[in-house]
């Protein structure tokens, strides 16, 4: 007998007003273009399946009977409008007395709801033109200036709020969740150049560069001067080979920098199961060992305003071949190397955990349960954490072909990752060490869910006169979950995060969705209509005993939750 599943429900309510106007600088090739933009999404969204713990606590607690009927409380201290609730004991459906705990419980049950608001305002200018005649081609600049403005306000249902005695709030608590608000504004400045240095060599057909730089200040802790420095080669008519250098830079959002408080519940394998109790933060009992009891713990996660932004570089080389003998057809292959410093991230309870055991570092960001020794609390605010270094390959097919029978464009675009290795640190020290391509690592150790190292999407449209279709294909390659050391192995069901298997390794499977979509256009109204199935085959998503720190079982940021999804789409040209 129970309340069935959880189930949630949005409703979203988008604006946005885009204005724009450009024109010419007099008698010369330069042009300028302004535009404005304002945006405002406004979302409440609804979760159902959830019970009220201070009512429920009333309805578990003492109860007598008085008249013939259970009450709740004790002779003289009734607790109104509550009726007594035994799980353990539940009565025939059927029955009156089953039907009055099936009403009992649905009592218990209460809409939660949240709003979401954001607004975005965005003024930009561009000036465009030609610079310079030289030997090989026209030399070509732009120059511009943006103004951005982004705010968030997000307010959780006030049974939601977080309590820190006793720990949680008035609902279950991956669902606890304190009030954000905050807003960040942007001015930029940016210039391109592009220089073209050799047209008609034996050697090239066409040589050219590009240099750009960008100047940006955030109210949140500064300005910032970042720039690139682009290379294309035309080797013969039909092969380009280009490469870029560019300095990265990523300001923290308003989610990074002032998100409120949230709990999860981590899984987590303590480093001091079957030590000695002297173990860091255990009581000093000699001759005895400490065992773990609970496999997962609190973790309290949420902004923080002192974070810096994420710098460093990119560098990437690779070729695009258009073949003459083909029309149509182009193959791109591009190698990148991404190295980052204070990435933006949480810490993870289980480096958190290992790093107090290892060196004694980080103590403070936990508590244990003072009468069992169990982990109680983890804090782990959002940190300039660490260091990335990633590489891989970007493949990119193409062929559009035009028949008698229609015109069929076929493409894929895929990624491999070589290598994403990450290296946590705090206060100058490593905590942890992570080589993550080609796993699963969820938030509780750190990670970001899936680095599967190939993804790729592919697509076949047809067009004919006013019809269209389209079957496109989005694949994710197998992933280890647990270890990233490939040679770990045990017994399956450690998966569910049973204590003691930190080097377990589970292997998924790579999933492919299927997506379908038709359309026609009407001219005459200048409607477009569509339809589609997204997850045709309604492919489930791999299950993660792992990740029920984000949201169930799944990784929804990488899977389909939903499963086969039908839509409709009509858009009209005013």
């Amino acid at each position: 007998m129970g309340l069935g599943n959880r189930s949630y429900s949005y409703e979203t309510d988008m604006k946005e007003i885009t204005g724009g106007v450009k024109g010419g600088i007099g008698d010369t090739s330069w042009t300028w273009e302004g535009s404005f933009t304002y945006g405002k999404i406004d979302q409440e969204n609804q979760d159902a399946g959830y019970i009220d713990y201070a009512r429920l606590a009333d309805a578990l607690g003492p109860s007598f009977v008085q008249g013939g009927v259970a009450r709740c409380g004790t002779p003289g201290a009734v607790i109104a409008g509550c009726t007594p609730i035994n799980f353990f004991n539940q009565p025939d459906p059927a029955t009156a007395e089953g039907q009055a705990q099936i009403a009992a419980l649905e009592a218990l049950a209460l809409p939660v709801r949240d709003n979401t608001d954001t607004k975005l305002q965005n003024f930009a200018v561009v000036f465009s033109g030609d610079v310079y005649d030289l030997p090989a081609g026209t030399m070509s600049a732009a120059v511009g200036a943006e103004h951005r403005y982004q705010s968030l306000n997000f307010a959780p249902d006030a049974i939601k709020y977080i309590n820190t005695d006793p720990f949680g709030c008035g609902i279950s608590s991956e669902s606890c969740a304190d009030p954000t608000s905050g807003d960040t504004t942007t001015t930029e400045l940016y210039g391109e150049l592009y220089i073209p240095v050799v047209e008609g060599a034996a050697w090239a057909d066409s040589l050219a560069f590009t240099l750009g730089t960008r100047w940006s200040d955030y109210d949140t802790f500064g300005s910032t001067t970042n720039s690139k420095l682009g290379l294309e080669w035309r080797l013969v008519e039909d092969l380009l080979i280009r490469s870029t250098y560019a300095e990265v830079f990523r300001a923290p959002t308003i989610n990074d920098l002032f998100q409120g408080a949230r709990i999860t519940n981590p899984v987590y394998s303590d480093p001091c199961n079957g030590q000695p109790l002297s173990c860091v933060g255990l009581p000093n009992v000699p001759g005895q060992t400490f065992e773990q009891g609970l496999g997962q713990t609190n973790a309290l996660l949420g902004g923080n305003p002192e974070l810096d932004p994420e710098t460093g570089d990119v560098f990437t080389w690779g070729a695009v071949y258009s073949p003459s003998w083909l029309e149509g057809a182009s193959i791109a292959v591009d190698v990148w190397d991404v190295h980052l410093e204070d990435t933006i991230q949480t810490l993870g309870t289980q480096p958190i955990l290992n790093a107090c055991f290892e060196s004694g570092a980080l103590c403070n960001l936990f508590t244990r349960n003072p009468q069992t020794g169990d982990v109680f609390l983890v804090q782990d605010l959002t940190q300039n954490a660490g260091i990335t270094d990633t590489n891989g390959v970007d493949i990119g097919l193409k062929y559009i072909i035009d028949t008698d029978y229609g015109l069929f464009r076929a493409s894929m675009d895929s990624t491999y990752i070589d290598n994403y290795d990450v290296e946590v640190i705090v206060a100058g020290e490593t905590i942890a060490e992570q080589s993550n391509a080609g796993t699963f690592l969820p938030s509780s150790k750190g990670g970001l869910g899936n680095y599967s190292r190939w993804r790729s999407l592919a697509a076949l449209t047809w067009s004919l006169n006013n019809f269209e279709a389209q079957w496109s294909l989005r694949y994710i390659d197998g992933f280890r979950v647990g270890s990233t050391d490939p040679e770990g192995d045990c017994a399956d069901n450690a998966g569910r995060g049973v204590v003691g298997n930190e080097g377990c390794v589970f292997n998924r499977g790579a999933v492919t969705y299927h997506n379908l979509q038709f359309g026609y256009n009407i001219p005459t109204w200048k409607t477009k209509v569509q339809f589609g199935i997204d997850n045709a085959f309604d492919k489930q998503p791999p299950i993660l005993y792992q990740n029920n720190s984000l949201n169930g079982n799944i990784d929804e940021r990488t899977h389909d939750p939903v499963g086969r999804y039908f839509w409709l789409n009509a858009q009209v040209k005013f």
